[in-house]
């Protein structure tokens, strides 16, 4: 082998063939690296030849295969040709127990991932901090009890990473942006449920949403430092989950994917955002630009997104007292978001009826207000 590429590949099967004394082995499956720029990328498919077939693939760890703490991009299976790798243990975008974990991004196009096993874009043991990573999931089975995590630490930090999911079917999961024990502040982490434009195919109907999920699974006021710039964004329609915890901030987006009289966000839970949660009203929003605006299609009709209907942001499963919204003034508020000026109302505890959640109607043409109404 000659060349940069052909030693940083012959590196690579040193350190598969080292790492394979701790668990990590290949099952039909192919992990390599292709380090085209300062990202160091590995890519996992089940229908690759080279390297190494095993008995079982029990794991993804990127940090083992690159022997780097930051900067992997980690793609687990393909949705076209489709090709689903068989996953029977965690799949880390990078790890360190010496060094900080960060800017690592995990992609799930598809795989099956064994019962109880994680995904991290980033894990950090002892203090070290897992900051700044991502996971992305479009795609896959989830057996059970499952956790999906942008960044864990045990006992350091874990700050401002993302974790997207716009598919795959999960079942008994936590998705959380932060993961790091309690007295830790561990916050700016962001859940996001929908891709850019709305395409959302995922099953999270028995799965809890976490902006930080901290030790004991503490439900954190709004105020307290440890949750400050959480976001839970929510970019598609029908989308249901089982809780919603430690999220600060709410941003519903609409978009071409959703459709008129749509529901976007439906919570399975009774207790809401949790007990003691104190979700404030000026941190639910509301982004409709991409909804009223016009999309000109391939063949030059114009499809008109929204502008004449209603969509209900979030609701609860039955219509009980789900959702607690404090607020100093009259929940009815005019906001402008771009060109659009809209409003917002609740009755604060989602009471039942037509007063479950939060609804927003658009009644007129862009430019001109869009009326909210219960």
């Amino acid at each position: 082998m000659t060349g940069l590429k052909d030693r940083q590949r012959l590196a690579l099967y040193v350190a598969l063939g080292l790492s394979a004394g701790s668990g990590l082995t290949l099952d039909a499956s192919t992990a390599y690296a292709n380090p085209d720029n300062d990202n160091i990328h590995v890519t996992v498919l089940s229908t690759d030849p080279d390297f190494f077939r095993q008995s079982t693939r029990r794991g993804v760890n990127a940090t083992n295969e690159t022997s780097s703490v930051k900067d992997n991009v980690v793609t687990i299976g393909r949705k076209s040709p489709v090709d689903t790798p068989a996953i029977n243990g965690d799949v880390v975008g990078g790890y360190s127990d010496a060094y900080a974990v960060t800017h690592n991004t995990v992609t799930v196009d598809d795989m099956t991932l064994a019962l109880a096993k994680s995904v991290f874009g980033g894990l950090a043991d002892g203090d070290k901090a897992a900051d700044d990573n991502e996971v992305t999931i479009n795609g896959g089975t989830f057996d059970g009890s499952n956790a999906v995590y942008g960044g864990k630490s045990d006992t350091g930090t874990a700050t401002n990473n993302t974790v997207t999911i716009a598919g795959g079917t999960f079942s008994n999961a936590n998705v959380a942006g932060g993961a790091a024990s309690t007295g830790t502040t561990s916050n700016h982490n962001k859940v996001v449920l929908g891709s850019d434009h709305g395409v959302y195919t995922a099953d999270l109907s028995q799965t809890d949403l976490w902006g930080t999920r901290y030790g004991g699974d503490a439900v954190v006021a709004s105020g307290n430092a440890a949750i400050t710039g959480n976001t839970l964004t929510v970019n598609a329609q029908n989308v249901t989950v089982n809780k919603v915890r430690n999220f600060e901030k709410y941003q519903f987006n609409l978009n071409e994917g959703v459709a008129k009289n749509a529901s976007v966000l439906t919570v399975n839970a009774t207790d809401g955002f949790g007990t003691g949660a104190n979700v404030q009203w000026d941190n639910i929003q509301l982004d409709a630009n991409g909804w009223n605006g016009d999309t000109t299609n391939p063949n030059n009709a114009t499809t008109h997104n929204g502008k004449v209907g209603t969509v209900r942001l979030l609701k609860s499963r039955d219509g009980n007292h789900n959702f607690t919204i404090f607020s100093s003034s009259p929940l009815v508020r005019n906001r402008v978001s771009g060109d659009f000026e809209y409003a917002l109302s609740t009755d604060g505890t989602f009471s039942g009826g037509a007063a479950q959640g939060i609804l927003y109607r658009c009644e007129r043409q862009p430019h001109q207000k869009c009326q909210y109404v219960l």
